[in-house]
């Protein structure tokens, strides 16, 4: 008896061990994938630093690269902005036609060839063109690596694998600017390097995307994809069921109007509808407002910054690694606040405390300009560091997300390359321009334009951007366009939940 009793609970374990692995290999399959995108945030936030620090290294040498002026400077850290502009309609295209997986294939290797010219550079237009090249690593945030993203991992893991990537970028932009205070500046080439090589590894493992699978009607291929990603347990096999038969509708029964989802001609028919022009317009607003902030301006000129306000070399090198450590500290703050708060509850009040901020900045360098107070370097770090954790625990963790969950899900891909090339170019134009504000209007001004502008936004932001959070993407598109039904003319808007499911 004691025997039975003994074979029943092995048995019992033996269970228990199988269904622990069942979910244990789609676990690692989709932290395999999701590390792969982290490196590629990592590795950007790697380029957007690197100028930073790379720039003052070489002036000092100025023997072997060559001297660098103000123009070449402002070129260099810009450069991967305007580059962004131009990859976003090829890889929004791309993406549509050959999938996930070639494009970033694609990407992984540009970006190790863009690494490998950097670490081998002898002149500055070398650099240039590596940093152009690397400017795909921007352009893949903005269309690709989200797709991956949302398509790649199982509901119950996506909010935990998109709050580790939130302040991967800023993470990058830090050890980027550390490395470049403490050793030589192509170390960060060296590190780069060794991210793209992972990422291409990874990439050649992964299958292609399930979604985009059944979007073409390979339903075999897509099976064994979604499977091998993320399991054969229930509610793996409900949600691959619920996809296939979401398509195999639209292939059939609305094949014509699927087509023309994100067709360009018909979306340019279309644009003066409501449903089209306030989503992109509203945007739009939240794009300038947080470029306003001047939060990258001066993450990328801090040395600039700080060594004019307090003269002192040391002193701008440890503010700029606190800067950036604060940028982190505040992203990850913000995670846990969204959690708690509304989406533009937060958005608003930690936008007004970096304005306040951004004024008291300002009041502070005019009166040490005019004497009445003398030079506190404690003052000016901690109240550019009061400044850099208000934009960061809002207005950059919720970008990108309200922006989605605005955009229309017709002409969904179209809208997101409109958007992502005027975020490029807003990076491109502020990180070109700035050094010229700075000199023509100076400091104090500079802060209190951005603080004027700024405020501005906001108040426009508060009047029309809805509040997403918890909310279905036909209730925001009803909110935004004032009427209960969401339509277009010759496609109507019906949203069902297997629709937003798969596109969020």
């Amino acid at each position: 008896m004691n025997n039975c009793d003994y074979e029943e609970i092995k048995t019992n374990e033996g269970k228990e061990a199988e269904n622990n692995k069942l979910w244990r290999k789609p676990l690692f399959r989709q932290v395999l994938v999701c590390s792969a995108i982290w490196i590629n945030f990592f590795y950007a936030g790697l380029s957007l630093g690197a100028p930073t620090v790379f720039i003052p290294q070489i002036r000092q040498n100025e023997e072997s690269f060559g001297s660098i002026n103000t123009e070449m400077a402002t070129w260099l850290t810009s450069i991967l902005g305007f580059g962004s502009a131009l990859w976003i309609p090829v890889l929004s295209v791309s993406s549509q036609a050959l999938g996930r997986r070639i494009p970033y294939i694609v990407i992984c290797v540009l970006c190790l060839i863009a690494s490998i010219l950097l670490y081998y550079s002898k002149t500055v237009i070398h650099i240039l063109v590596s940093e152009l090249i690397a400017s795909t690593s921007f352009s893949a945030q903005i269309i690709l690596l989200i797709l991956i993203f949302s398509e790649y991992t199982s509901p119950q893991y996506r909010g935990v694998f998109l709050t580790l990537k939130s302040a991967t970028f800023s993470w990058g932009v830090w050890v980027s600017n550390a490395i470049g205070t403490y050793f030589y500046w192509k170390n960060i080439a060296l590190l780069e390097i060794i991210c793209s090589l992972y990422t291409i590894i990874v990439a050649f493992i992964i299958p292609e995307s399930p979604l985009w699978l059944a979007y073409k009607g390979k339903f075999e291929e897509c099976e064994i994809s979604h499977r091998w990603l993320k399991g054969t347990d229930e509610g793996a096999e409900e949600e691959l069921k619920e996809l296939i038969n979401f398509y195999k509708e639209n292939n059939n029964a609305n094949n014509e109007n699927v087509c023309k989802m994100d067709d360009v001609k018909y979306f340019i028919m279309n644009i003066k509808s409501k449903e089209i022009y306030k989503p992109i317009l509203l945007s739009l607003l939240l794009q300038l407002l947080y470029h306003c902030t001047g939060k990258l301006m001066c993450s990328v000129y801090v040395l600039d910054i700080v060594r004019e306000i307090c003269n002192s070399e040391s002193m701008a090198y440890m503010a700029m690694l606190i800067l950036d450590g604060i940028t982190v500290i505040g992203m990850y703050l913000g995670c846990a606040l969204a959690k708690i708060l509304k989406r533009k509850t937060l958005f608003i009040t930690s936008t007004f405390v970096g304005i306040i901020f951004l004024f008291l900045v300002s009041a502070y360098l005019y009166a040490v300009k005019y004497s009445i107070v003398s030079e506190n370097k404690f003052v000016t770090l901690g109240l550019l560091m009061m400044y850099s954790l208000g934009i960061s625990s809002g207005a950059l963790i919720l970008l990108l997300t309200i922006i989605g969950e605005m955009l229309p899900l017709k002409f969904r891909n179209t809208c997101s390359c409109i958007v992502g090339i005027n975020d490029t170019l807003l990076l491109g134009i502020c990180l070109k321009f700035s050094p010229y504000v700075f000199d023509m209007l100076g400091l104090p001004a500079a802060f209190l334009l951005c603080a004027v502008l700024t405020s501005i936004c906001l108040y426009l932001v508060g009047l029309y951007i809805p509040e997403t959070k918890d909310k279905t993407l036909q209730e925001i598109a009803s909110t935004i366009c004032g009427k209960d039904d969401v339509k277009l003319e010759g496609i109507n808007y019906n949203f069902t939940k297997n629709n937003e499911k798969l596109i969020e």
